[in-house]
């Protein structure tokens, strides 16, 4: 069994672990069998405060393209780079979708076309250029 754990914040993440490994051990012990735990991946946690430039920056670009944005925290591939001290943040690429990490899920790429003019004009934006 693979079981996945993220949180924005460590401690959190750290108390999930904790959490699990009892009750496997628990649950081992009442029935008599055997396991192993083994990490096989690290997404560390973190994120970057919304008043920050790209944060900013990205709330902006949707204005301007008429997108409405949707400012959440998760666990994503910014991660790593917010684990750095680098800002970062996870952008949609247009278009839309649902029931996402499920057999369920789906994809819809209409206007995917706006992913990338957000992206471009994010880009621009901390370039200077806009």
């Amino acid at each position: 069994m693979e079981v996945d754990l993220r949180s924005v914040a460590t401690r959190d993440l750290d108390e999930l672990d904790y959490h699990l490994k009892r009750i496997i051990a628990e649950a081992a012990r009442a029935t008599g069998v055997g396991f192993h735990v083994e990490k096989i991946g690290d997404r560390p946690s973190g994120m970057t405060p919304p008043e920050w430039p790209i944060v900013q920056a990205a709330l902006e670009a949707s204005r301007a393209i008429g997108v409405e944005a949707q400012v959440d925290m998760g666990s994503t591939d910014a991660n790593i780079p917010i684990s750095l001290g680098i800002p970062a943040i996870a952008l949609g690429g247009g278009g839309s979708s649902g029931s996402i990490h499920s057999p369920q899920e789906w994809f819809d790429p209409s206007d995917r076309h706006l992913g990338i003019q957000r992206l471009l004009t994010i880009v621009a934006a901390l370039a200077g250029m806009a």
